[in-house]
């Protein structure tokens, strides 16, 4: 029987515990470039170049996994050439699902999880959430111009996993 004095210590935490809910975090400065047309194939490159074909490297077929998710939300984007619209949320909503689903895939092995921080896979889809933080229509083309960068920065990873790897 509840009788209005909350006793259990258990809901209490203990002073050597940090309260998360309670504790602003710090944002981290930015490590890692941002993506351009000018940069993005020589940020591919640098992830593998140099790197031999040991066991601890993402194997083809999951990069290439990945990659397809990452089109599916491409060709969600609307085409302009059409006339077709597709909200904000719409297009936010698809790359956090896939942000989901690469944590979900690094937390299944070492080497995907190694892969996605080495890539700064998961800074660049932090980063859409914050590009679209702007005027709605200015946002929406920012992040459209910044995800087609990102899928071709994917597309050239597998590229260089390609060449660099499998060659060998």
């Amino acid at each position: 029987m509840y009788n209005g004095n909350n006793q259990n210590n258990w809901s209490k935490p203990r002073n050597d515990q940090k309260n998360s809910y309670s504790q602003e975090k710090e944002t981290p400065a930015i490590k890692h470039e941002m993506l351009t047309k000018d940069n993005y194939s020589d940020l591919a490159e640098s992830i593998f170049k140099g790197k031999n074909g040991d066991g601890d490297l993402i194997t083809k077929s999951k990069i290439r996994n990945l990659l397809a998710m990452a089109i599916e939300i491409y060709y969600a984007l609307p085409q302009k050439n059409v006339g077709e619209k597709v909200e904000l949320e719409d297009i936010l909503d698809r790359i956090n699902y896939f942000k989901i689903r690469c944590y979900y895939e690094a937390s299944r092995e070492k080497k995907v999880e190694g892969f996605l921080k080495d890539a700064n896979i998961f800074e660049y889809l932090e980063e859409f959430g914050k590009l679209a933080s702007g005027k709605k229509d200015e946002a929406k083309d920012i992040l459209e111009q910044q995800f087609i960068l990102f899928v071709r920065y994917m597309e050239a990873l597998v590229a260089f996993r390609a060449y660099y790897i499998e060659k060998k």
